[in-house]
């Protein structure tokens, strides 16, 4: 208590000090000029603390907000010294006053210290005219957005396929006309509807499983159903993206139910007119057949009646020839009815055995045929029958290249290539793999680089009209193409030709398990117990 009455009498003690008054003689009119004044000052510094404080309570975005508080503390400290020294010209609180002077000189300082650096944060806010700049360029953006969404609109409703924004949840949250167009809503029934109604194969969960820009669906097609349950067969396309800050699904689709009827139309079209075009061709094939036929019946008339062997030998040819042209027509019936080609395990050993058979009485005297074997246990995947016709196509191809003049050479040979990796070879990519490599070599005129370049072609040939179609080399290389093979050909005027066929060998576990796979669709079904 002592103390405390000892501050106050150091603070408030006015014993050995006169009122301020006295300094002014007590003259009204200098009195109630500083009174005014030390009030006035007072209210208006008390004033602007309040405000400061009122305006960062507002404004609590402000960065540097307690440099307000500081400088609210020191005009409020302001305010105390006039309002005690408004005191002080009645009653001498001289302690008082220099305390509070003291405690404005410490704020200050530090509100001063405080702000110098500061200055040059406070320098590099915009001005007025930079805002208002900033202003104008952001309305302007802000009008640019806003004609880009209408534009984007307007590209979204007047879009040809029907085009949907799917939610996470597998709802529709926008739509195009063409939408209800196709899957016959309304734009507003098409609204929150669950997109797996439109499409029931597609899951809806699924189109939000993806990671943004992955394609989901890349045009495959799928089964639509519209409002009336009428299914339609429609192509579609998904790709996961964000709106307004959230993940949904942009799906396209379009209804080509008229597009594939059209195209199978022309698929037919096409295969009756091939089947007119290969009619013709055929008797490129049946000629060889029947070349052979032929020159193995003549043999036989020559033979005396004592010549059982090689009469029996001739007889065994001239029958594999005619098996062969049964087998060619039935692969033009398949062709017309569209059914699959026969595949098995070929061996190729057997396949060259066939061959030579076939064409050695077919080679004019005046041309040395060679017809080698493969590597032993060589087997393909394919259909034998084609690989056979393929072969035969070579040789009378190179047969014809070499004519009737002497010293002309047909050579058929096997052998076995491997590729680790992807080899280009003659243009054409060839993928890794075991091959077996059927190659004919011939010395013929050989062909020049327009004629080589086109020779698989179609309906291309170097023939008279009278002997041939174009349609050998095509075969083969479609043939070979429908058993992941490759044809090459090497060619030179004068030097002759080289056809490879290049199909993909079979291990010996692949014929095993391949064999065994035919053996069991060939076994009747167990009857029931």
């Amino acid at each position: 208590a002592n103390a405390v009455s000892s501050i106050l009498e150091y603070l408030f003690g006015a014993a050995s000090f006169m009122p301020h008054g006295y300094c002014l003689l007590w003259r009204p009119d200098l009195v109630a000029m500083h009174a005014v004044a030390d009030a006035v000052t007072a209210l208006s510094y008390f004033a602007i603390p309040v405000a400061l404080y009122t305006f960062s309570r507002r404004r609590r975005d402000l960065e540097h907000a307690w440099v307000l508080h500081l400088f609210a503390a020191f005009i409020l400290l302001c305010g105390t010294t006039h309002l005690i020294g408004l005191m002080t010209l009645w009653w001498p609180a001289y302690g008082a006053h220099g305390l509070v002077k003291l405690a404005t000189g410490v704020v200050s300082a530090a509100t001063a210290i405080t702000l110098w650096p500061l200055i040059p944060k406070a320098v590099a806010l915009p001005s007025p005219a930079d805002l208002r700049l900033k202003n104008t360029e952001l309305q302007r953006a802000l009008a640019e957005k806003g004609k880009a969404a209408a534009e984007f609109e307007t590209l979204f409703q007047d879009a040809p396929d029907a085009t949907l924004m799917v939610g996470q949840d597998g709802r529709i949250l926008r739509a195009n006309k063409q939408a209800s167009t196709i899957f016959g809503y309304s734009l507003s029934d098409l609204l929150d509807l669950p997109a797996q109604n439109l499409m029931p194969d597609i899951d809806g969960a699924t189109l939000n499983t993806a990671p943004q820009d992955h394609r989901i669906g890349a045009g495959s097609e799928v089964r639509g159903l519209r409002s009336d349950g009428t299914p339609f067969v429609a192509e579609f396309n998904a790709s996961p993206t964000s709106q307004d800050g959230k993940n949904v699904t942009c799906v396209s689709v379009r209804d080509v139910s008229e597009d594939r009827r059209l195209r199978e139309q022309l698929a037919q079209s096409q295969r009756l007119d091939a089947i007119g075009r290969l009619t013709s061709g055929v008797s490129h094939d049946f000629n060889n057949i029947l070349s052979t036929i032929l020159a193995n019946l003549q043999l036989i008339e020559r033979c005396g009646p004592f010549a059982k062997e090689q009469i029996k030998v001739s007889l065994n040819a001239a029958l594999k020839a005619t098996s062969k042209g049964a087998e060619l027509t039935r692969d033009l019936l398949r062709f017309a009815r569209r059914a699959p080609a026969p595949v098995a395990v070929v061996n190729i050993n057997n396949a060259l055995r066939d061959v030579r058979q076939l064409v050695s009485t077919a080679i004019p005297s005046t041309t040395k045929l060679q017809i080698g074997e493969a590597p032993n246990d060589t087997h393909v995947l394919c259909d034998q029958s084609g690989l056979e016709t393929s072969l035969i196509n070579l040789v009378a191809n190179a047969r014809d290249a070499t004519g009737l003049a002497p010293g002309g050479e047909i050579k058929l040979s096997a052998s076995i290539q491997a590729f680790e990796t992807e080899q280009d070879i003659d243009g054409q990519t060839i993928k890794p793999g075991s091959y077996i490599a059927l190659r004919v070599d011939d010395t013929g005129t050989g062909m020049n680089p327009n004629t080589l370049a086109q020779a698989a072609t179609p309906f291309f040939t170097t023939k008279p009209a009278s002997s041939g179609t174009g349609l050998g080399l095509s075969l083969v290389a479609a043939f070979v193409s429908q058993h992941n093979g490759y044809l090459l050909l090497r060619s030179e005027v004068s030097k002759g030709t080289a056809a490879t066929v290049l199909l993909p060998t079979l291990t010996p576990a692949q014929v095993a398990q391949e064999k065994a796979d035919r053996s069991a669709e060939k076994q009747p079904p167990e009857a029931e117990q």
